[in-house]
């Protein structure tokens, strides 16, 4: 039996970067105390590396031709969502774990796109998830939006079997939760919100300026993100409020509207200083898994608007830390905008609630805390499993 006191060493295995999630959350555990090894498994199937050469090994050549056959034009989206390519993750994630065997206590994947291996029944692993393939299958199809994403009932079943064999799962939000219960049937005590945290450190806000003028959007895909929703709310709040403006971060558009300043990809470098002049962040999202983005603006203390979708009324307590609006309405948008951008005291009682949370509940340090009560309790009381077999 491990001794409480020893650090636990941590096998985290990954299918990417995950939007900079693995490393916050590997670099908090590993602050805990913890030994922490992060696996790329989604190495052994990519097609993106210099010049494109290692697509045209044999297995990722494969891969791409199953994608364009099962996803058209947006291949290369969803290149890892094929059933070879959980199989071929999955094997990658094998051979990593026999490579490891008896150098690891926990076993922690990101999402379900692979399996722990191909022996993952017979193992103890966790869980940790921002969507279920089953929230995305039922969204409604929305003009300027990409068709909800269809895979094979072969992939879907394979994704059940990794839910239903975890120890556990974390889940971003009780909305994942809820999902897991109600689409996939997984019992409720087999799933823990462990919630998630800012990809940027915390600021200070002592000099922090609230001036009543200056939005920020920040979001890659401007379409799904809700950014045409966000232009027409502006063209109104700009009539009322002249001097207002707004900044456009991570998509490279071409805007010719007053106010409206497009920074296109900026580095996290050059993010910060936007948020720390901003005193408004608005994603008027139309799908979010989770929303990462509204913890980075409260961490700067803004006030955040977004819409009544998934996770989002979660992160954003209507009122308190920001407004919740409906998606796809810009005329709910603008008023909300109006009336926080007149009140400059309301603006910064909510920015300072919202740093205020993501302060003390919505960070990677109190999510390591989260999962390391239960993989304490589970390093140290044996495994079902392994005692039945």
């Amino acid at each position: 039996m491990k001794n409480t006191k020893d650090p636990l060493k941590i096998l985290y295995l990954t299918y990417g970067r995950v939007s900079g999630v693995c490393r916050s959350l590997g670099d908090a555990l590993s602050h805990r105390g913890q030994d922490v090894r992060i696996v790329d498994v989604g190495n052994e199937i990519n097609y993106r590396t210099k010049k494109y050469l290692h697509l045209f090994k044999h297995r990722n050549l494969w891969n791409a031709c199953l994608a364009i056959a099962q996803f058209g034009y947006d291949w290369r989206r969803h290149y890892k969502k094929t059933s070879f390519a959980f199989q071929q993750m999955s094997r990658a994630a094998e051979k990593v774990l026999q490579e490891n065997s008896g150098d690891y206590d926990i076993i922690l994947q990101s999402g379900t796109l692979f399996s722990p291996g191909t022996d993952f029944k017979k193992r103890k692993y966790f869980l940790y998830l921002d969507h279920t393939y089953a929230i995305s299958r039922g969204y409604d199809r929305s003009e300027g939006l990409r068709v909800p994403l269809s895979l094979p009932s072969g992939w879907q079943e394979m994704e059940k079997e990794v839910y239903e064999n975890a120890k556990k799962i974390f889940a971003y939000s009780v909305h994942v939760k809820n999902s897991l219960i109600n689409d996939y049937g997984i019992k409720e005590d087999s799933v823990v919100v462990a919630g998630a945290g800012s990809n940027i450190e915390v600021s200070s806000l002592e000099d922090k300026r609230y001036d009543g003028k200056t939005v920020l959007f920040v979001g890659l895909d401007f379409q799904r993100k809700g950014g045409p929703v966000l232009l027409k709310a502006f063209e109104i709040v700009k009539k009322e409020i002249p001097e207002c403006r707004l900044y456009i971060v991570g998509s490279n558009l071409r805007v010719r509207q007053e106010g409206v300043i497009v920074k296109g990809v900026v580095t996290p470098s050059e993010l910060a200083p936007l948020y720390e002049s901003s005193t408004l962040f608005v994603l008027p999202t139309i799908r979010e898994p989770f929303g990462l983005v509204f913890l980075e603006a409260m961490a700067h203390g803004l006030p955040c608007i977004g819409t009544d979708i998934e996770a989002v009324p979660e992160i954003i307590e209507d009122g308190i830390t920001g407004f919740i609006v409906p998606a796809e309405g810009h005329l709910a948008l603008a008023r909300r905008m109006i009336s926080l951008l007149r009140d400059r005291p309301l603006m910064e009682k909510m920015g300072r609630a919202g740093y205020r949370k993501v302060s003390t509940l919505y960070n990677w340090d109190k999510v390591a805390e989260r999962m390391l009560r239960e993989f304490q309790d589970s390093a140290h009381r044996p495994d079902r499993r392994q005692a039945e077999s």
